[in-house]
């Protein structure tokens, strides 16, 4: 599977940060999914691999570069950083922070070991050292009831991620869900 979209996007001034010059945005990920392998057991595994690239010329990179004031690159991570879109200051956020997903991969395998048990492990990571990953385990009653115990495990391994003022929000959650 993949796709692709061209964004052409322009700031004649160069003096806005916020706005990426053009840019294509693109993924690409394989998907196997086996019903009944063994018994009523599923088994779905899914990888996407998801990035962007710049078709500015340098020229124009490094004039929007310039427009950002003092030239500075401003990282989420940083807590002494104004937001990316701080007006009062009027320091704006760098391609760095808007793309925080560049070149990132995600990824989902699915076990379902009847129709009313399954586990569902989720993640993502990205060239920057963030990793993201959940797990789900479901059990239906009765076709209408549903009950589920989940996990979100927030990981880091840089400095200057995007997660990285959010290492540690790991959570557990438990849930009932009634289909009527």
């Amino acid at each position: 599977k993949g796709e692709a979209a061209y964004f052409h996007t322009e700031d004649p001034d160069r003096s806005n940060c916020l706005i990426d010059d053009p840019y294509v945005k693109y993924a690409a990920g394989v998907e196997l999914m086996l019903n009944n392998l063994v018994g009523e057991f599923d088994f779905a595994a899914r990888v996407q691999y998801n990035g962007d690239v710049s078709t500015a010329s340098e020229a124009d990179v490094s004039a929007q570069e310039a427009a950002c004031p003092g030239g500075q690159r401003i990282t989420l991570a940083d807590p002494d950083s104004p937001s990316p879109t701080d007006y009062e200051t009027g320091l704006q956020a760098t391609p760095e922070v808007r793309h925080p997903f560049t070149h990132a991969i995600y990824w989902n395998l699915f076990f379902g070991f009847t129709p009313e048990f399954a586990l569902d492990l989720r993640g993502f990571v990205d060239v920057a050292g963030d990793a993201l990953v959940t797990a789900k385990l479901t059990y239906t009653f009765a076709g209408a009831l549903e009950a589920s115990l989940g996990t979100l495990v927030m990981l880091h391994t840089g400095e200057g991620t995007i997660f990285s003022p959010y290492a540690n929000n790991h959570r557990i959650e438990a849930g009932l869900l009634y289909r009527f």
